[in-house]
């Protein structure tokens, strides 16, 4: 069989990857192949999509130049037009060799972990309420652990009225506590239902959608965790009455919970409101430094006194010294709340103790950050050792914003990134002629020379670092740099948003995926506008790898639990489009954080997506299973099992490619490597049947057939690492190769037996009685037929 005459090979989605800064994409062309067997006819080919051209990327592409063009083009709604792909396949199917560490090429396994119940941290999970009036509200559910509340009792400073506050919630099983935003409330709150339900007992709930009130949610019986203490926050709680407040207590009781309900009101509740309200005072900050920072100072075992053998002793009179110092009255009296006071902490722990030093060590608190980030690109800090003259203005803010985006890539891409967005920013100012740029300028260094860069070009530390990278004194800068860019320079919103589109349509992919989640994070300040701007048309794109950026960019925006729902949202609304383009990119996009924190949901709205015969060519819906299955194992197989007995020929062959990729998994077993899908099915004689039913599905689907085979291949392969796992692979094997399947079956196991080096698996297999299949129909085969049908 030719390479052109291969059937479909599925393989792993182009998906987001927090971890760093390259996106590997490995994925193939569908091909339709002749009938796997001679009794099994070849269904028709999957229909192709209809060929349409978005106006939105032929205005992007020209006036690529014109970055206010472009942005105007976007604002007319160019963009919105397009209703199905162009006539070329989805080159996500293709693999790109010189995409991601590991050249592009195929890889036989995929290890996997096991996951919590979320990817938006331990314990937490979305999930929909449906409210007494209808109305549909996402609501992020955590636990907290024993261990994380006995850490937060450590460092706790009781505030005052504390004890008070616990026994009226003892009491009336509610506390409605107000207090500042940032004043510690949540874990005074945590501190509260630890003592009355214990610390593994503390649970919280988030409401991030602000058109949410306190009295909708009133009397919805599963809100709250049965026998928990439960923390409910809300965007905006709305009027809150006397009623509603009884109505949560109620619910309280009735479930054996306790419940306190967080409000950023800082005025203390109406009389009204008594029992249950509370105000909260938030701790001193000097006292919070007093409990944080002896604590830093034993972790780390630094004796910061003159003992000989250091018993933390010297301790506390360090703090009182840390308190005595003007630089640290002030710092704590600009910026009182907790969370300021810890990050002090945090900086006086790595204090030598010398006054001279002190100033050099609270440059990096983070109230400082955003500050430094400001006189950065505001050019306040000239270069006082030398004298020389900065580079002119422009190009140093484009190099700096450039270095703080990227940073941790190489220096390079760097260079390249800063001067397109020089570019940009020239074309935007619209100035006639652009000052000369001299070959050898301050270079790297004099540009960095206000403490944006770590150690520059030429320290001894990154001498040997090839390729050299950007690397930030403080990582935080990288937000904060395009937090000063966004808010503080309205001018520089446009080439902003130019500049990412045209790093995402461009040549280096290495660049793409961080100039996506770039644009996520702006789509935390201003949403709206950078949908409409970028994730929009980078969705309807017909660009494989387009798409793929506005699924990047979106996750990156979940890391903003806030904008869950309406990322939800924006995404059902593309799979209930006609546009065939959204139908892919809304798959997509359930293979991250937003399919797989409400996997019921994200499974529901792919079996509308694979009924439709715009994926016939895509294999997005596959990994989107796949994603979803490290989350929810048991509901992927059920529907995987379901969709492959459905009557629609494409929602069968969505089921199969899901299986291919699904067979890839492994995770370690006694330190071997096991199938995840032998693992998972392995003691259940219905859970094994249906995974036989859909390997024989997958090997006689002339679609799927030999990627199909190539992965049980590598099972069989894996089966001679380990006498046990042997053992359940051969049991499995044997009762997939029987009926339609037995006769190719044969073939390939002879194939894969031959030599020295053939596999023993293969040949145990061979060694097994077969019979030929056309003697028995393959829908009377018993649940314990070995090879070819004979039991």
């Amino acid at each position: 069989m030719t390479d052109a005459e291969r059937p479909d090979q599925a393989a792993t989605s182009s998906r987001p990857d927090p971890a760093g800064p390259e996106n590997t994409s490995d994925v193939e062309k569908p091909v339709a192949p002749p009938p796997s067997t001679p009794s099994t006819p070849a269904p028709a080919p999957a229909p192709q999509l209809p060929a349409a051209t978005p106006e939105g990327l032929d205005a992007v592409n020209s006036d690529r130049d014109n970055p206010r063009s472009w942005y105007d083009a976007q604002a007319d709604g160019a963009a919105a037009n397009s209703s199905a792909e162009d006539s070329n396949s989805d080159m996500s199917w293709h693999t790109d060799s010189s995409s991601g560490p590991e050249g592009g090429s195929h890889q036989q396994w995929q290890r996997v972990t096991t996951h919590g119940a979320t990817a938006f941290g331990p314990g937490a999970q979305a999930f929909n309420l449906i409210t007494k009036n209808g109305k549909r509200i996402t609501v992020l559910k955590s636990q907290e652990t024993a261990t994380r509340i006995g850490s937060i009792t450590e460092t706790y400073v009781t505030v005052d009225g504390f004890e008070q506050i616990r026994g009226e919630l003892a009491n009336n099983r509610l506390t409605y506590l107000c207090g500042t935003a940032g004043g510690g409330r949540r874990t005074t709150a945590q501190m509260l239902l630890a003592a009355v339900v214990g610390p593994d007992k503390v649970a919280g709930i988030a409401v991030a959608e602000p058109d949410v009130t306190l009295a909708e949610l009133a009397g919805e019986a599963d809100l709250i965790t049965p026998g928990h203490g439960v923390i409910l926050e809300l965007t905006e709680p709305g009027t809150v009455s006397a009623g509603t407040l009884s109505t949560f207590a109620t619910m309280a009781r009735r479930c054996d919970a306790y419940l306190v309900i967080l409000d950023d009101r800082a005025d203390a509740p109406e009389p009204s409101l008594r029992p249950y309200g509370a105000l909260h005072t938030p701790p001193d900050a000097a006292n919070v430094i007093r409990r944080h920072l002896p604590r830093l100072l034993k972790q780390s075992a630094r004796c910061v006194g003159t003992c000989g053998r250091c018993v933390d002793s010297c301790h506390q009179a360090f703090v009182e010294k840390c308190l005595d110092q003007e630089d640290v009255t002030k710092a704590l009296t600009a910026h009182p709340k907790p969370g300021s006071a810890v990050e002090l902490a945090e900086t006086l722990a790595n204090w030598s103790g010398k006054e001279k030093e002190l100033k050099q060590a609270m440059r990096g608190l983070r109230s400082r950050v955003r500050e430094l980030a400001a006189k950065l690109l505001k050019h306040e800090h000239p270069n006082a050792e030398t004298g020389n003259a900065q580079p002119p203005t422009p190009r140093r803010q484009a190099f700096q914003i450039a270095y703080a985006v990227f940073d941790g890539y190489p220096l390079a891409d760097v260079f390249n990134a800063g001067e397109l967005l020089l570019s940009i920013l020239w074309q935007v100012q619209g100035d006639e002629e652009r000052p000369a740029r001299v070959v050898f300028d301050g270079g790297v260094d004099q540009m960095l020379n206000t403490g944006l860069g770590a150690t520059g070009t030429l320290s001894p530390d990154n001498v040997t670092e090839h390729p050299r990278r950007a690397r930030l004194a403080d990582r935080r800068l990288q937000v904060d740099v395009l937090d000063v860019v966004w808010h503080d320079f309205d001018s520089v919103r446009v080439p902003l948003l130019a500049w990412l589109n045209t790093l995402v349509f461009g040549r280096r992919e290495s660049l793409r995926s961080r100039a996506a989640e770039v644009a996520g994070l702006l789509a935390t300040y201003d949403f709206g506008e950078v949908y409409r701007v970028l994730i929009g048309p980078w969705a309807r794109s017909p660009k494989g790898f387009v798409r793929q950026a506005a699924v990047i960019a979106l996750d990156s925006a979940l890391d903003n639990t806030q904008f869950f729902d309406r990322i939800w949202r924006q995404v059902d609304d593309w799979v209930q489009s006609p546009n065939a383009l959204l139908h892919d990119t809304a798959a997509r996009t359930y293979a991250t954080r937003l399919g797989t924190a409400l996997p019921t949901l994200a499974l529901h709205n792919l079996r509308i997506l694979a009924g439709r015969d715009t994926l016939n060519a895509s294999a997005s819906v596959a990994h989107a299973l796949c994603a979803v299955y490290e989350f929810a194992a048991d509901q992927t197989r059920e529907c995987l099992v379901e969709w492959n007995r459905d009557d629609t020929y494409r929602v069968r062959v969505h089921a199969v490619r899901g299986l291919i990729l699904l067979a890839r998994l492994v995770t370690d077993q006694n330190d071997r490597l096991w199938p995840v899908l032998l693992l998972h099915t392995a003691g259940s004689t219905s859970a094994t049947q249906d995974l036989v039913t859909l390997w024989r599905a997958a090997l006689t689907e002339p679609t799927t057939a030999y990627r199909a085979w190539q992965q049980l291949h590598a099972w069989v392969r894996l089966a001679d690492t380990d006498a046990e796992l042997g053992d359940q692979i051969t049991a499995l094997v044997s009762r997939i190769l029987a009926g339609p399947t037995a006769t190719r079956g044969r073939f390939h196991l002879q194939i894969w037996s031959r030599g020295d080096s053939g596999s023993k698996t293969a040949r145990r297999l061979l060694s097994l009685p077969w019979e030929n299949p056309a003697d028995r129909a393959a829908d009377h085969v018993p649940a314990n037929d070995t090879p070819g049908g004979r039991s």
